[in-house]
């Protein structure tokens, strides 16, 4: 007679004759647990990818230095808004920083470029870094105008939370078409302060803002302007968007409802171009009526700030080096041979300056140190006298 084997009476063995029966009780909670720990594997994956994407784009810092005032200050906060998100929007600058400690830090967070703004008494300033080698541009500000009062001033101001969180589409116009040789080096360097974005990659729905930058050859000036992207279907009139909405618009002087979506009064000036503003989605937009396949417009609303600028300088390394380019200054080909003959005989006289001054300073520090460790131990020479002097 053959022997009956024992049925085991644990959980895994109960869970076992379930699953072969096609029964299992808690078969769904653990395939449950299952997909959760492969999801979160996944999400673990991605976001370390994007890190990697995000450590490769630009980043930027940008400062002020000396006194300013407040509305450089102001200046300061737009142009971080300009330049979000890869760039430090919460940056505290202090009276002892200087660009030299900004430099040093940020390599740490893959510094790249920097602004610096300054102010004389007779103009305010900017300049570009590129860091961790230069070049430097040196600009004159000829006139700004700051982010709040280009809002204000603007009719239907286009400011939401998710406006700055993705990165600007860059526009450059005129350079290409000028000769100047100082333009190409300030042309890459503004390219290369803004992240790349690839048509085969980049999504639409991220596209929210642009930034240009026009030179004019006439004026010999940059300007910079920041635009707001809105996409309005073309399909809807703007009749039909008041009946839409909430409000119902008071109809009272049309005898007739077709009047008010066929009264010509009721279109914008870009509607009246027709075909020439409408392009085709390839994708589904944040919006009504902003569907893949549809006709839509594509309107710029200026946001600030704005920027006009004039070239002055180029310097080759960082507030350092040979003189590429002088507004004001013009040299021979003989006075630049014999500047960069007797360059490192500079250079060298201004580290070994550099190097005395560190000495120095080192000297002063442990010198006080040691007055200070002098000045303890005898006060605390004097409270133990003292103690033993009490009857």
């Amino acid at each position: 007679m053959a022997r009956r084997h024992k049925r085991g009476k644990s959980k895994s063995a109960k869970l076992a004759r379930l699953g072969q029966l096609g029964i299992l009780k808690h078969g769904k909670h653990i395939l449950e647990k299952q997909n959760k720990a492969v999801k979160k594997q996944q999400i673990l994956v991605a976001k370390e990818a994007i890190e990697k994407e995000q450590a490769k784009m630009p980043h930027s810092f940008v400062i002020y230095n000396g006194s300013v005032g407040k509305y450089v200050r102001m200046l300061m906060m737009d142009i971080r808004k300009v330049l979000e998100p890869f760039t430090a929007s919460q940056l505290k600058v202090q009276k002892r920083n200087n660009v030299k400690d900004f430099i040093v830090n940020g390599a740490i967070l893959g510094l790249s470029h920097m602004i610096v703004l300054t102010k004389s008494d007779s103009s305010v300033n900017m300049r570009l870094l590129k860091t961790p080698q230069g070049p430097t541009l040196q600009f004159k500000v000829n006139s700004y105008t700051l982010f709040r009062d280009v809002i204000a001033a603007s009719k239907r101001p286009v400011v939401y939370e998710k406006l700055m969180s993705s990165c600007p589409l860059l526009i450059m116009n005129g350079f290409a078409d000028s000769h100047k040789k100082e333009l190409k080096l300030v042309e890459s360097v503004l390219q290369n302060m803004f992240p790349e974005l690839r048509p085969d990659k980049v999504l639409l729905r991220n596209v929210r803002r642009c930034v240009l930058f026009n030179y004019d050859e006439e004026s010999d000036t940059i300007s910079m302007r920041h635009y707001a992207i809105k996409v309005v279907p073309t399909d809807i009139s703007k009749s039909t968007k008041k009946i839409i909405k909430d409000k119902v618009p008071d109809l009272s002087k049309y005898k007739d409802i077709s009047e008010f979506f066929l009264n010509p009064g009721h279109l914008s000036e870009s509607e009246f171009e027709g075909e020439q503003n409408e392009v085709e989605l390839a994708e589904d937009l944040p919006g009504k009526g902003c569907l893949k396949g549809m006709k839509s417009n594509v309107r710029m609303i200026e946001i600030g700030p704005r920027l006009d600028l004039t070239l002055t300088k180029i310097l080759e390394g960082i507030d350092e080096g040979e003189v590429l380019y002088n507004r004001y200054v013009t040299k021979s080909a003989e006075e630049v041979k014999k500047l960069r003959s007797i360059a490192p005989t500079l250079k060298s006289r201004r580290k070994k300056r550099e190097r005395i001054v560190n000495v120095r300073v080192v000297r002063r520090l442990k010198n006080a140190q040691k007055l200070k460790a002098e000045s303890e131990s005898q006060q605390e020479h004097e409270y133990e006298q003292e103690e033993y002097d009490l009857p």
